[in-house]
């Protein structure tokens, strides 16, 4: 057997008294002497950790606290890394300048001099580590702000503070490694930094980044309306932090126009005639261009009218002009010439009257709109149909053995048609007509011994001229009516009469009989007397009416004449 043993499960920090008896198993000897010792202290308790984000240290407190002796306080990462810190006076000491993002193990051990006893173990973490490489950029499409960043060491949460120097900064939380918000004012510089946050634990702030936000939009944007081919000019008022800009149009159908400066106005090139146009600026840096300004409205000049057309008034030598209206128009002007030959008329609609157009010209019509300031092209030109003029050189040929009357004229040099008419005067009605496309016509079924104004008009289309000047022409002399004849026996002659003719100026008279006897006699008035006849024979009478230049048809009747018998008295 030993002459040594070992005591266990004694309390720490106890004052013990001990003393050894021997035994042989039977008996015991007497003790020895008492010896007092103590038991090693007892180890720190309730151990806790503060940190102090702000002053990146560690406050360690403990109890079981003795005012004498030494307590050492250590934390140690995983790696293995320790820091301590000591005190003898206090209940507490601070570690400084901790690592940021380590896990540590912290305890306290009590050294009285003699022996050391370490406490039970806690966890605490350090001040989370900041963001690295932080970068921000804008979106130039919505203007929001996109923040992103590196950690080497992954913190709970991130908080990003954005800040102009001015009024309440923007924050952005995050559980990722970026971060992206809006309502950034325009026109504004940003600083940017990153904070790690773990629990309510905040990480130095990370570098500080500047972003700047898209520029302003323009303001007090004008447009003035001028004429084509010149470019619109449009100004503005400068926005902040532009250095570029781009005036835009856009009509309502969808055509656009641009144009760039570094000033504050410009000039818009090739804008559509009779369009409305939405006109607005932006401003732009070097990395995006800004929300476009307020739009003003501009409406171009009109176009040149279109679908020109038009309806003849023949006989009155006018023409009713119409086409499609133009957009933005406020009145139209219409311009006909022909030949050296100009005519003119203008309206606030889209269509106008030309009168007194010359017969025979065929008029190339154009059009301009107008808005009060600019003045369009002219449109497509219109070639106006001709109104016939009045056929001339107008000749009649009466045909005295029918009535007919050949008409004849000078032929136009286009082909029209030409409508003959012959009026019976003094009632001006219309008794002949004849059609035809040549240069001459036979008017027929006229009457006898009338006088009628015969004209010629030519048409082309739907379109009529007007009349030719009437030429009078008389008719043949109608024949002698009512024809009676009656002989004279004492003068072997005999006396024909009749009622008057329409027509007639003046009568023939012809008798014929045996033997080849033909007499004639001519008369103005309305009886004729033939002489020579022979008795007991048969003889035709035939009177016709005459005018001078055409005879009618003759009237006829037979007679025979008487003998006068003589008787002779002998006186014996």
């Amino acid at each position: 057997m030993g002459t040594n043993c070992l005591l266990q499960g004694l309390q720490c920090g106890q004052n013990y008294t001990a003393h050894t008896i021997g035994t042989n198993l039977k008996c015991n000897s007497s003790s020895s002497n008492v010896v007092t010792f103590t038991t090693a202290p007892c180890p720190p308790t309730n151990i806790e950790a503060y940190r102090d984000c702000d002053a990146n240290h560690a406050l360690i407190v403990w109890q079981n606290h003795r005012p004498t002796g030494l307590y050492t306080a250590t934390i140690e990462d995983r790696s293995g890394a320790r820091l301590n810190c000591t005190s003898n006076t206090l209940n507490n000491c601070k570690i400084t300048s901790l690592p940021c993002g380590k896990r540590y193990s912290v305890a306290v051990s009590y050294d009285d001099g003699v022996c050391t006893s370490t406490s039970t173990p806690i966890q605490m973490d350090s001040v989370p580590c900041g963001p690295e490489d932080v970068r921000a950029s804008v979106a130039c499409v919505t203007g929001e702000l996109t923040v992103t960043w590196n950690m080497s060491v992954p913190a709970e949460n991130y908080t990003t503070t954005i800040s102009r120097g001015m009024g309440n900064p923007l924050h952005c939380n995050s559980t990722e490694t970026n971060c992206t918000t809006g309502d950034l004012l325009c026109g504004s510089s940003y600083t940017v930094v990153v904070f790690s946050v773990t629990g309510t634990c905040f990480s130095m702030p990370s570098t500080e980044v500047t972003v700047q936000s898209l520029p302003c939009p323009p303001t007090n944007v004008s447009a003035v309306h001028t004429c084509a081919p010149h470019p619109v000019p449009v100004s503005w008022v400068a926005s902040d932090s532009a250095k570029y800009y781009t005036a835009v149009a856009v009509s309502a159908g969808g055509h656009r126009s641009e144009c760039m400066t570094n000033t504050t106005s410009c000039g818009l090139p090739g804008l559509r005639c009779g369009e409305v146009y939405s006109i607005g600026v932006s401003g732009a840096d070097d990395n995006c261009t800004g929300q476009l300004s307020d739009t003003v409205s501009l409406n171009t000049e009109p176009c040149p009218p279109s679908n020109v057309s038009s309806h003849l008034i023949c006989r009155a030598n006018m023409a009713f002009v119409w086409w499609a209206p133009s957009v933005n128009a406020a009145s139209y002007a219409l311009t006909a010439t022909s030949n050296g030959h100009t005519m003119n008329c203008s309206s606030s609609s889209p269509n106008c009257t030309l009168s007194n157009l010359l017969c025979g010209e065929a008029y190339d019509i154009m059009v301009t709109a107008t808005d009060g300031t600019c003045v369009s092209n002219y449109s497509a030109p219109y070639r106006q149909d001709k109104v016939p003029c009045a056929p001339l050189n107008i000749t009649t040929n009466l045909l005295c053995g029918t009535n007919d009357v050949m008409v004849r004229w000078r032929l136009s040099a286009v082909p029209l048609n030409y409508s003959v008419t012959a009026m019976l005067l003094p009632g001006n009605i219309s008794s002949a007509t004849c059609d035809t496309h040549q240069a001459n016509c036979t008017l027929s079924g006229l009457q006898c011994g009338q006088t009628y104004n015969v004209s010629v008009k030519a048409s082309s289309g739907s379109c009529t001229g007007p009349c030719s000047p009437p030429q009078t022409v008389q008719t043949a002399p109608c024949p002698p009516q009512s024809l009676t004849a009656v002989t004279d026996c004492g003068t072997d002659s005999l006396l024909a009469s009749w009622n008057a003719s329409s027509g007639a100026t003046s009568y023939s008279t012809t008798v014929t009989g045996p033997n080849g006897f033909s007499k004639t006699c001519s008369s103005s008035s309305l009886t004729c007397s033939v002489s020579g006849l022979q008795c007991a024979s048969q003889y035709n009478v035939a009177v016709t009416s005459e005018d001078g230049y055409c005879s009618s048809s003759p009237t006829q009747t037979a007679l025979t004449t008487g003998c006068v018998y003589l008787f002779l008295h002998i006186f014996l």
